[in-house]
C-alpha cells in the first residue's frame, strides 16, 4: 500500500518546495501542483508532490494515520493491558469515522445508486 502524506510547504523556488511534517523537513518535487505559497499543504509521496489539500483533508488523513500506527503498535490499550479487538475497533472508529456512514465522500451519482439498491431492497 501506498500512502502520501501531508506536508506543510516552508519555501519555495518554482520547482520545488521545501516542505515539512513532524518537525523534519524535505525537498520535494513541485512540478505536478506548480509553483506554490509557503503554508500550502501538498500530499507528498517519495519527495513528489501529487497535489494541494485543504486543512481538513490534512487533518483527517493525520486521524488516519494515527489510528492506523495505533492498531499497528496496540497504543490505545490501557497501560498493563492486552491490545484487544475492541481497542482497535475503537481506533479504527476515531480514525475513520466515515466507515460509519457508507456513502461519505461517494460523488453523487453513487449515492443516489446505493440510495436506490437500499429503497429496492425494502
Amino acid at each position: 500500500m501506498c500512502i502520501a502524506l501531508p506536508m506543510r510547504v516552508v519555501e519555495s523556488d518554482g520547482f520545488t518546495a521545501l516542505c515539512e511534517r513532524a518537525g523534519r523537513t524535505r525537498r520535494v518535487n513541485t512540478m505536478l501542483v506548480g509553483e506554490v505559497p509557503p503554508g500550502t499543504i501538498l500530499s507528498v509521496f517519495i519527495d513528489q508532490a501529487l497535489r494541494t489539500m485543504t486543512e481538513e483533508e490534512a487533518e483527517e488523513t493525520d486521524r488516519a494515520l494515527g489510528a492506523l500506527a495505533d492498531v499497528m503498535s496496540g497504543l490505545d490499550a490501557p497501560a498493563g493491558t492486552v491490545f484487544t479487538q475492541e481497542d482497535a475497533d475503537r481506533a479504527v472508529a476515531t480514525g475513520f469515522p466515515d466507515l460509519n456512514d457508507p456513502d461519505h465522500g461517494l460523488p453523487e451519482h453513487l449515492k443516489a445508486q446505493l440510495r436506490a439498491q437500499k429503497e429496492n431492497r425494502a
